[in-house]
């Protein structure tokens, strides 16, 4: 008979699906409950999987609820929530970065120790199966002695230009490196050992609204193992990299691991005319053969086993797998590694320069207009044009900061859930005015009508409540249906009859509107939905 660990996860936000997605699929792990101060996020997930859901770990705990947890929260909360799982008993694994610092992670696996219980790194992308052939024949010695290393991540990062502004990861130049760093560090650790520190660079800095400044590209020049290692760091509007590429006497590998492809080349004995068509012809068949096996694959499991799933399935595989065998990690997600993995990280940021503290203006806001989505990119430019006509603003976003550092005497951010109707009340409780923003991004109808029209009609009956005077919904150009690229949309274009032929944005707005107009109509005469 199988063991099974009882699996809880705490923090319901978009990587929770994730990680709920690969534990379902591993043998020997059952999600049993999921935690969240949230109670409507909470409820949500917990209903859409079938299991409990709590408002507080301490709750959780309280329960016997599981036997181990995945610490899915932002950041600045990891250790805190890990020592307090921990002090109950239960195994973590802890979402990357692991913490904010080295000094943090030791405390957590010194905890860990002390209890008796597994602390596991969640470097996901150590769990894919092309990484593990790449360990595997780097020590079979079939690429030769590795001489250089290159450990990319080039993608586009959207925040940086578009927002939110307020999230945890946008707050400090530091946080850009604990969000991304552990990926390409935990690489490096695992295949060379901790890496010696030696140059970094930054350049392409992009201006944030309020003032500051952040650096898009990142170059750190380091050396482990006796191996010359470069990490990059792109996060302009660039062409997909996140590779590694292993120079060894023998061999050349590269890894995409944003697709799990892993091509091989080595040398070959043909003469100089023959050796150029041999060694293109074997990266071709390289190619083809990580193409085709990475089709065959998501469409035998209807893309459910796409190459970051994948990542996170065999990250849990080797984690319960463990835990049930009551045997130690494996290395890659082993707490010394991820001790070692942020030390590195401590070091590079160590020789980040200094930023200039914005100037915060003195003065209170008193607040007569509420936007919803203000930090967003429309957003961010209606809160400024309030703030220079004379009007202050008040932002719900999901985080408690934004932007706006520099005109903090006219704009206040709070944070409210939009699925929380009595906060959104209070938050409205004084407005002349509120502005809602808010968008979501769904797959199906189904989630549209929750996400998107529920949420509407949440905010107009707040307004309602609240008294609010006019309440003014946004959409863009799409809402006259997108569903035929071929169709060009001008002033003129209708809105037509046939509403479920329509795509599912061009679908919520109009129905979105409906249903607040309704609400927004029922103040007698004192209220207007725009």
């Amino acid at each position: 008979m199988v063991k099974v660990t009882k699996v809880g996860i705490i923090g319901a936000g978009y990587i929770a699906d994730w990680h709920a997605d690969a534990i379902a699929a591993t043998v020997g792990a059952e999600l049993c409950c999921v935690v969240d101060p949230n109670a409507a996020a909470a409820k949500a997930f917990a209903a859409a999987r079938g299991v409990e859901a709590y408002g507080s770990v301490a709750e959780m705990l309280a329960a016997g609820a599981c036997d181990a947890v995945h610490i899915l929260t932002p950041p600045d909360h990891h250790r805190s929530v890990a020592e307090e799982c921990i002090a109950g008993g239960v195994h973590v694994l802890v979402e990357k970065p692991v913490a904010l610092s080295g000094e943090d992670v030791a405390a957590i696996r010194t905890a860990a120790d002390a209890k008796g219980v597994q602390f596991a790194a969640g470097h996901n992308f150590l769990g894919l199966p092309s990484y593990t052939r790449l360990k595997a024949q780097l020590a079979a010695g079939e690429l030769g002695r590795i001489s250089t290393a290159e450990i990319n991540w080039c993608f586009p990062l959207g925040p940086l230009r578009a927002g939110p502004y307020g999230i945890w990861l946008m707050r400090d130049t530091h946080n850009l490196l604990l969000e991304l760093g552990p990926h390409l560090f935990a690489f490096c650790q695992n295949l060379f050992g901790t890496p010696e520190i030696l140059h970094l660079e930054l350049s392409n800095y992009v201006d944030l609204p309020g003032g500051g400044t952040r650096p898009q590209n990142w170059r750190i020049l380091s050396r482990a193992g006796g191996v010359d290692v470069t990490f990059n760091i792109a996060l302009v509007e660039t062409y997909d990299d996140r590779s590694i590429t292993l120079r060894g006497s023998s061999a050349m590998a590269r890894l995409d691991y944003a697709n799990d492809t892993l091509v091989v080349t080595g040398v070959n004995t043909s003469d100089l005319v023959l050796n150029p068509l041999r060694n293109a012809l074997s990266q071709s068949f390289a190619h083809l053969r990580e193409g085709l096996v990475n089709a065959t694959r998501q469409l035998t499991s209807l893309n459910q086993r796409s190459p970051y799933g994948l990542s996170f399935r065999g990250m849990c595989g080797e984690v319960y797998g463990a835990i049930n065998a009551g045997r130690a990690l494996d290395a890659r997600f082993s707490g010394e590694s991820a001790e070692a993995v942020m030390a590195a990280i401590d070091a590079v940021l160590t020789r980040l320069p200094a930023e200039t503290a914005v100037a915060k203006p003195t003065g209170k806001p008193k607040p007569t207009a509420l936007v919803i989505g203000g930090t967003g990119f429309i957003g961010r430019a209606l809160t400024r044009r309030l703030a220079e006509g004379g009007t202050h603003v008040r932002v719900l976003s999901r985080g408690k900061t934004g932007p706006f550092e520099d005109i903090a005497d006219k704009v206040e951010t709070v944070a409210v859930s939009l699925r929380d109707e009595d906060a959104l009340t209070e938050a409205m409780k004084g407005m002349d005015e509120v502005y809602n923003l808010a968008k979501s991004d769904d797959k199906t109808w189904e989630a549209a009508l929750e996400n998107d029209v529920a949420v509407t009609e949440r905010i107009a009956r707040a307004a309602h409540a609240a008294g609010v005077a006019r309440l003014i919904y946004t959409g863009t150009i799409a809402s006259y249906d997108m569903s035929d690229p071929d169709r060009r949309i001008t002033e003129e274009t209708g809105f037509g009859e046939d509403m479920e032929a329509r795509n599912i944005y061009a679908r919520s707005c109009p129905s979105s509107y409906k249903v607040g107009h309704q609400i927004g109509l029922s103040t007698g005469g004192s209220g207007s939905f725009v």
